[in-house]
């Protein structure tokens, strides 16, 4: 067993993971020197998560790139995490992956106890969370740019994240291993992301030589939104992320309103949003549920500015297939 502290950082979507995991990655080095190490030689720990899923060779990880389910390929490469971990000084480790939240019913989560804890002297769970209703609103957007659902779809069956994962880790774990942080608030804190991932981490250790997050994710507007939604409905959904069809990317120029989905979507899953704000404040964060009878309606703006912008990403996107060049 190793004297050292393990920190699993489990998500949970839409709380800015990939950025932590890039942060991380890139700053590697300097955050070992500092106590706490950041293993492996992927940004994100998919040896870790392919280990204990039990249906690993369909993650879309394993399924596009390296298959780590096969020959023993995700114990190689956590055996040769944990040596580096071993023989690193630093005293804290960190593993990320936020599809231990987002997938943990796939999760065997007693076995990944267990092999953690032989592991490590002590072992803590670290999870951003959001306002439930907020997090609702960035996972349709989220799932009508990957090509997932069409805006229709996503208003007639709301994809709400499921808390019964963090039930279960607190569970299995002990709710005193549980670190839970408020990814709202950090809006409003002035502190960034990564400076109250370091401070959670290491106390009071300063930031001094570390390179600043270079991830800027930014959500689509409703009128985009419904434009991805309605072609990747007619030409069908792509399930490799990398390689859709839809370059989403370039339509992000495109309108101005703000996204969200009609009332009557939301109100169909009022009682269990409702639940997960009982749920997260029996954990100690207080959210404050929307004023259900003000929803916003979704008014997409279609003006002569709007269509104008369409105009000019679809004659790009024309211009770039008539010369042979990227599609995304």
């Amino acid at each position: 067993m190793m004297d050292k502290t393990c920190y699993l950082h489990i998500g949970s979507p839409k709380t800015g993971s990939t950025s932590i995991q890039a942060w991380c990655f890139r700053n590697k080095a300097q955050l070992a020197q500092k106590g706490l190490l950041y293993p492996g030689i992927r940004q994100r720990h998919d040896a870790l998560l392919s280990e204990f899923h039990d249906r690993a060779w369909n993650l879309r990880f394993n399924r596009l790139g390296q298959d780590l389910s096969q020959d023993g390929l995700s114990r190689a490469m956590l055996t040769e995490e944990y040596a580096e971990t071993e023989a690193s000084a630093a005293q804290a480790v960190l593993f990320s992956n936020e599809n231990f939240l987002g997938l943990s019913r796939r999760i065997r989560i007693q076995a990944l106890q267990q092999e953690l804890t032989a592991q490590f002297r002590e072992v803590r769970l670290l999870c951003y969370l959001r306002d439930p209703y907020k997090l609702l609103i960035s996972r349709a957007q989220e799932h009508i740019k990957s090509g997932k659902v069409t805006y229709e779809q996503a208003a007639e069956d709301p994809p709400v994240l499921s808390m019964a994962g963090l039930e279960k880790y607190a569970a299995v774990f002990g709710r005193e291993a549980m670190v839970l942080r408020n990814f709202d608030a950090l809006k409003t804190s002035g502190t960034t992301l990564m400076q109250d991932c370091l401070e959670t981490l290491l106390p009071g250790v300063s930031q001094d030589g570390l390179e600043p997050s270079r991830v800027h994710n930014s959500g689509f507007s409703l009128e985009a939104a419904l434009i991805i939604g309605g072609l990747n409905g007619k030409y069908g959904y792509h399930s490799d992320w990398d390689g859709r069809h839809l370059p989403v990317q370039r339509l992000r120029s495109i309108g101005r309103t703000r996204f969200t989905l009609p009332p009557a979507a939301v109100l169909k899953v009022r009682e269990q949003l409702m639940r997960q704000y009982d749920l997260l404040a029996k954990a100690g964060l207080e959210f404050t549920p929307p004023d259900w009878q003000a929803l916003p309606e979704p008014r997409p703006d279609w003006s002569p500015e709007t269509l104008e912008q369409v105009a000019l990403v679809m004659n790009s996107l024309a211009a770039d297939g008539r010369k042979g060049g990227p599609s995304g």
